[in-house]
């Protein structure tokens, strides 16, 4: 249960209803809910979701997000909806 957060469900809900496809970074300091945030209000109904290398430099995130990426995409090919 999300408790305060209606706002941001909200908004996030509301990229589904998009036509196109969408591209959404949830940011913010460490230990707030963040990836609960995203995975309840999807119900862990996603296609691709990353989280960031603790302490990476800018080289290792971009490299650890391309590879995951990439793996995934080749994994949902055929999905209608991506989130």
């Amino acid at each position: 249960m999300i408790i305060g957060r209606k706002k941001e469900q909200r908004e996030l809900l509301g990229l589904l209803e998009k036509e196109e496809s969408q591209f959404c970074a949830v940011y913010g300091r460490r230990r707030v809910g963040k990836t609960y945030l995203v995975r309840e209000t999807f119900n862990y109904h996603f296609c691709f979701q990353h989280t960031g290398v603790a302490k990476g430099t800018l080289r290792q995130q971009l490299t650890a997000f391309s590879k995951h990426f990439h793996h995934r995409q080749r994994l949902c090919k055929g999905t209608t909806k991506q989130v």
